[in-house]
């Protein structure tokens, strides 16, 4: 296709020059110049094209934009009938600022009453690392202090149940994201979270009109 263009407008400049009678050897030789020149441009024009159209462009305004997602399935016996069930099915985008600072925004799924499948919001909240020493602030609807700790800390299969201050059948305290803020230090053998929230958490109903403050503050001895 290339060869036809460039063919076709060597024969049209030809004609134009023939026509007003000022056509010249030097003249014809400086054109086949330019005219490979273009044809350079138009196929890497066209190489590029054919590479791109492999990818998908996402616009921002943020230097990098992450994609994850985490799903579990699980199958049950209680003796009485079997099944499969979602445990965790995630998915998140994080928008970089820099390094360090992002916005995160988190979906999950569960089944209502009805068993039907249901969207909601889980986390959506600014981070930033930058304004207290060795603390992130959590700024939105952000984490509460106990289940990522517990879960990360000393319970690694939530995959398969819930943690003990969450589960009805355990504590039934609290649910793992609220609406507020949240100061998370990290040390060697010291962290805590202190943090401001509405209450009653991501999926609960609110039944107050007084915020909740709560925090946990942990060694880390061995």
């Amino acid at each position: 296709m290339n060869k036809v263009l460039q063919n076709t407008l060597i024969v049209a400049i030809t004609l134009m020059l023939m026509s007003s009678n000022v056509i010249a050897k030097t003249q014809l030789q400086s054109l086949q110049v330019q005219m490979d020149e273009m044809m350079k441009k138009i196929d890497a024009l066209e190489a590029n094209n054919g590479a791109s159209s492999k990818y998908t462009y996402i616009k921002s305004k943020v230097p990098t934009l992450k994609f994850s997602g985490k799903h579990y399935i699980g199958f049950v016996n209680d003796g009485n009938q079997s099944n499969f069930e979602t445990r965790r099915n995630y998915f998140q985008v994080k928008a970089y600022m820099n390094k360090h600072d992002y916005f995160r925004t988190t979906f999950d799924t569960h089944h209502d009453d009805t068993g039907d499948w249901k969207v909601r919001l889980k986390y959506s909240y600014l981070y930033l690392d930058s304004i207290l020493p060795n603390t992130g602030v959590e700024i939105g609807q952000v984490h509460r202090p106990w289940i990522d700790n517990e879960e990360h800390g000393g319970w690694n299969y939530r995959s398969i149940s819930k943690v003990f201050v969450e589960d009805s059948k355990g504590a039934h305290l609290t649910n793992s994201a609220d609406l507020g803020f949240n100061l998370k230090t990290k040390l060697k053998y010291f962290s805590s979270e202190l943090g401001v929230f509405n209450g009653e958490g991501y999926h609960g109903d609110k039944n107050a009109n007084e915020v909740s403050g709560e925090w946990r503050l942990t060694t880390h001895l061995l």
